[in-house]
């Protein structure tokens, strides 16, 4: 029984310890900054009240993915060199979203781009590109 009272405050000193050395300095570590990917957006004004579809080419690198359209239009695109172009067609908005893409930084928001290719008509006529004005947003 002697023995086991003397056992007890080693047991207590060796539980103060573990405990000291477990709070540390009592600095939490600093949590892991955010995760800069996700999705950007082109959004368009029309000039004009007949734009009913046109082709944007997005410069960026690395080139964007996953590429999708707002709801209703329709959204076809291809790669080209250092860059995307996409066929937006459908009921476009006078100003507003037209499509998304995903980029590994959205942070660097200045290194994406956009230009308008050609413009179309809801009657098929072509119409100049000055007709829309494109850029790329969060």
């Amino acid at each position: 029984m002697k023995g086991l009272k003397r056992l007890g405050p080693v047991v207590f000193a060796v539980g103060v310890v573990v405990l000291a050395y477990s709070c540390g300095d009592g600095v939490e570590p600093e949590p892991p900054p955010p995760d800069p990917s996700g999705f950007l957006q082109v959004s368009v004004t029309l000039n004009r009240d007949d734009v009913g579809a046109m082709i944007l080419r997005i410069w960026a690198d690395p080139i964007p993915d996953s590429i999708r359209g707002a709801s209703g239009l329709t959204v076809h695109h291809a790669p080209a060199p250092q860059s995307v172009r996409a066929f937006v067609a459908g009921p476009l908005p006078d100003s507003g979203s037209v499509l998304r893409f995903w980029t590994a930084n959205t942070n660097l928001l200045g290194r994406h781009r956009v230009t308008v290719e050609q413009v179309a008509g809801t009657d098929y006529r072509q119409l100049f590109p000055s007709s829309v004005t494109a850029r790329v947003i969060r």
